[in-house]
């Protein structure tokens, strides 16, 4: 009778098969009894195991490791039981496949290299499990694993397809400094503790989709530089939620969705910088969500950036965050002004609007338009006159009256409409040409002081 488990891999004689739990325990032998290799022993019948067992077994999976790449063939582990501490550090393997293994203490892979493909599809650790500084060269499986106490996975290169779906790290665990390839899935898993992504760097698109997050999860300075999709499929997973997520210093080259997701507590996206316009769909954000300046949202001219920034202005005002919906909506209005091909009578007046006062976020923006008035309407009054004004006026004469006249123009609308007459100049053309542009001056002065009253209203209101 062979070992109960049918693909057994290790050809064991049937005499140096034992039995299962029960009988060691006592119970008579049945006729349905089970036998079982060394390899896949239930952990309950390991535990009585002594020294001597447990080297075997130490002895066994070696040798079956140094036969299978002597032999260049898949190191078949699966279904294996680990009964003890076992160290892989160091070691370098070609395909190998832990399927369905159990580790019933810490495994080690620190430093291990892996040049082909990993597969701890449905494995099981019940203790500390070590990847730190291994490499993974070819594709990765862990999809519907069990790391009861988290995993630690610093340092560690995924170059390749990397799948951790529908996997349950219920233990803090560690992806400080990784780097991922060009596919990595955590669609499903179940972060149960903290998680940390610091410093990680994502060569290619990483997909968090319906991803269970529990605890505290850190992607600080975190660098992705393909498709992040942190979203959840609406009315279909109810681990929607961001109970303490950091974004602080994260750099996004292309898209970045949260659609559906619910954040629960301070979110910050301080000094994080975005080159696609992120999509936050069917949110709903903290009112301490903290989102870095303008200038580092760099998209507003791709298909989505006007609902995707038109939906964030719609959040944080939810959230009273008056000052950041500006910000928003000022990226809106751009993005609709490059979004609409057609020339429409809109689309000057929103660029005048956006220069002299950012969309009403600037104070600044106004005065320093008005000073720039001034300044170039004396300029301009300055070469009529020294066209038009009488020779025995002299060149500083001339320089004093037209700056006096370009103030009064600003703070005495339309002061030139009650002259008769100016005494800098006599001709009656260039009377005719300044009172023109004096109007104009007055007309545009009211307009932008208008505008800076608008702003500081804007800007009190905002908080």
């Amino acid at each position: 009778m062979p070992c109960h488990i049918q693909e057994c891999q290790f050809q064991v004689p049937e005499c140096q098969l034992f039995l299962d739990a029960q009988l060691i325990s006592g119970v008579a032998m049945m006729p349905e009894s089970l036998k079982y290799c060394i390899f896949h022993a239930p952990e309950d019948s390991e535990d009585s195991w002594g020294k001597e067992k447990e080297e075997q077994f130490e002895k066994g999976i070696n040798d079956f490791i140094d036969r299978c790449l002597s032999n260049n063939e898949l190191i078949n582990l699966s279904k294996v039981i680990f009964p003890e501490v076992i160290d892989f550090s160091g070691r370098t393997f070609s395909n190998i496949s832990f399927k369905d293994a159990k580790f019933v203490d810490s495994v080690y892979f620190n430093g291990t290299q892996f040049q082909g493909r990993a597969d701890f599809q449905g494995a099981s650790c019940f203790d500390t499990a070590e990847f730190s500084g291994s490499v993974f060269t070819g594709e990765v499986n862990f999809k519907g694993a069990h790391l009861n106490m988290g995993g630690d996975f610093e340092d560690t290169e995924f170059e390749d397809f990397t799948d951790f779906g529908e996997a349950t790290l219920t233990g803090a665990t560690s992806f400080f400094n990784a780097k991922f390839g060009m596919y990595t899935s955590f669609r499903d898993v179940n972060f149960n503790s903290t998680v940390n992504f610091q410093g990680v760097e994502v060569n290619g698109e990483i997909d968090f989709q319906n991803a269970n997050f529990v605890g505290s999860t850190e992607f600080i300075e975190t660098q992705f530089l393909g498709p992040v999709n942190f979203s959840v499929i609406a009315g279909e997973n109810s681990n929607d939620t961001f109970p303490e997520i950091d974004f602080k210093g994260s750099f996004f080259k292309e898209e970045v969705v949260f659609n559906n997701r619910k954040f629960l507590s301070s979110t910050s996206f301080r000094d994080r910088t975005f080159n696609s316009a992120p999509k936050f769909h069917n949110c709903e954000l903290h009112q301490d969500t903290i989102f870095p300046p303008e200038k580092n949202f760099k998209d507003i001219a791709s298909d989505g950036a006007v609902r995707a920034y038109g939906t964030l202005k719609l959040k944080m005002g939810n959230v009273q965050a008056h000052r950041e919906q500006g910000m928003f909506y000022a990226l809106e209005q751009k993005s609709l002004r490059l979004a609409t091909k057609a020339f429409n009578t809109s689309k000057p007046f929103s660029w005048l609007y956006e220069k002299t006062a950012d969309y009403g976020q600037s104070m600044g923006k106004p005065l320093a338009c008005l000073g720039g008035m001034i300044g170039g309407f004396f300029v301009i009054y300055l070469v009529i006159a020294c066209t038009y004004a009488s020779q025995t006026k002299s060149c500083w004469e001339l320089v004093v009256k037209t700056l006096g006249f370009s103030f009064k123009q600003a703070f005495q609308p339309f002061y030139v409409l009650r002259q008769p007459s100016l005494e800098w100049i006599t001709d009656v053309t260039g009377m005719r040409i300044v009172k023109t542009l004096a109007t104009i001056e007055s007309l545009s002065i009211l307009g932008l002081f208008a505008l800076f009253l608008l702003c500081v209203r804007w800007n009190f209101k905002r908080g």
